[in-house]
């Protein structure tokens, strides 16, 4: 019975935090006009693609080791990984002045942008933690304070008071609810680690890492490119409005893996990787069938609720313009299922530290992408980066099933 109240009461806060960014989008809908709403979906996507880029993905290092190791190492893992991330820091922060320096995004948004991106890293590294030490229901909670606490404040706000209704506003609000959450991920860590003495720094284990860690970022960069550069797209060659019904459909489409990851895979990743690290492969052959199983089912049951009720929802806000693209919809949920499908050979492939074939698997999804994007716009403008995105991850979740059926002896990687 504690077993499963900690697993339904995760399931309802990754709910409440999924709802109050459907709630977010919707309110921002409703409140804000259709050009500054596509303005946060491209600052949204490149805050997405720059926390890859300041974190070096240096966690897939830290975390395999965090779930294979004892408390009493934690500290140690923790206190490297804090090192590893001054450096990355210091190299790779001013590089995303770009966006600026390009005019991809107005210089009136840069002290909130780098706010939020410091911000937001932290609290998805200390999330990550959370999951990875088996807290997940604590993961959960601090989900929930960075992205949803601040929504039921701000949305109110902006109700009863309309010179509220800017960009500016509903960033600080997010600055504030990812800065506490952050705060107090680093208290739960503090308290559940055991031997938090500092000692000398094992530079070699740093470098190991960042060998690891950039092997991923060059994996997850070119899967991320893929929901940032979708949306300049639309905004180069449809408009402003068009990139807002895309960011409305793309959050309730993708919400279905939020869902998923609250329900399933929150619980059994971090099991998965130790059954195969530690040669328990009955275990891990029933982890995984657990996990291709209810994400199957789990993903076509959303999806179907989302689409059906779509119209129904849509018609609150009052604006025709998200009504009239309901098609696209429909393939963004398709996509979203063969998405959180696909993430289940990728988690086993990653428990089998199959990193260089994920790297190359990405990599050539950008390839696939472009050509599939390009011939569509041929016959359907509106829906070519959608049926691109179904297409790649398609593409995506059928290299890594072949390549982690490739994988077969039990070793320690």
């Amino acid at each position: 019975m504690p077993q499963v109240f900690i697993r339904l009461s995760n399931v309802l806060l990754r709910i409440l935090s999924m709802a109050s960014r459907f709630c977010l989008v919707f309110g921002l809908a409703y409140f804000i006009e259709p050009k500054e709403m596509g303005e946060y979906g491209l600052v949204v996507a490149s805050l997405g693609f720059s926390v890859l880029i300041i974190g070096g993905d240096y966690y897939t290092y830290s975390h395999r080791e965090l779930m294979s190791s004892g408390s009493a190492r934690w500290g140690f893992i923790f206190q490297h990984h804090a090192i590893a991330l001054i450096i990355l820091y210091f190299f790779l922060l001013p590089v995303q002045f770009f966006y600026f320096s390009f005019g991809l995004l107005p210089w009136s948004l840069s002290g909130w942008f780098f706010m939020l991106l410091i911000s937001e890293h932290l609290a998805q590294e200390m999330n990550r933690v959370l999951i990875a030490i088996q807290e997940p229901l604590m993961a959960s909670l601090v989900l929930f304070l960075r992205a949803g606490v601040w929504v039921w404040l701000l949305l109110p706000w902006m109700w009863v008071n309309p010179d509220s209704r800017s960009l500016n506003e509903v960033f600080f609000f997010w600055v504030t609810g990812s800065s506490s959450s952050v705060l107090i991920a680093c208290f739960i860590v503090r308290k559940k680690t055991d031997g938090w003495q500092w000692g000398g720094v094992d530079w070699p284990w740093i470098i190991k890492g960042f060998g690891v860690g950039m092997l991923f970022l060059f994996s997850a960069l070119s899967f991320k490119a893929l929901t940032t550069i979708d949306r300049y797209f639309v905004v180069h060659f449809l408009n402003a409005e068009m990139l807002a019904v895309y960011v409305l459909y793309t959050g309730m489409a993708m919400s279905i893996y939020s869902v998923i990851d609250a329900a399933v895979t929150a619980f059994l990743y971090p099991r998965i990787v130790s059954a195969w690290r530690n040669s328990c492969l009955s275990n891990f052959n029933k982890l995984m069938s657990e996990l291709w199983w209810t994400t199957i089912l789990l993903s076509i049951s959303l999806a179907l609720m989302i689409g059906v009720s779509a119209n129904w929802v849509l018609s609150f806000i009052g604006k025709e313009l998200y009504v009239e693209y309901i098609e696209l919809l429909w393939v963004l949920l398709l996509a979203a299922i063969v998405y959180s499908v696909g993430l289940v050979p990728h988690y086993g492939l990653y428990a089998k530290g199959g990193d260089a074939k994920i790297m190359i698997i990405h990599l050539s999804s950008l390839i696939v992408f472009f050509i599939t994007m390009g011939l569509t716009t041929i016959v359907w403008l509106e829906g070519a980066v959608a049926v691109g995105l179904l297409v790649t991850f398609c593409w995506i979740g059928g290299a890594k099933f072949l390549f982690y059926r490739g994988i077969k002896s039990l070793k320690r990687l």
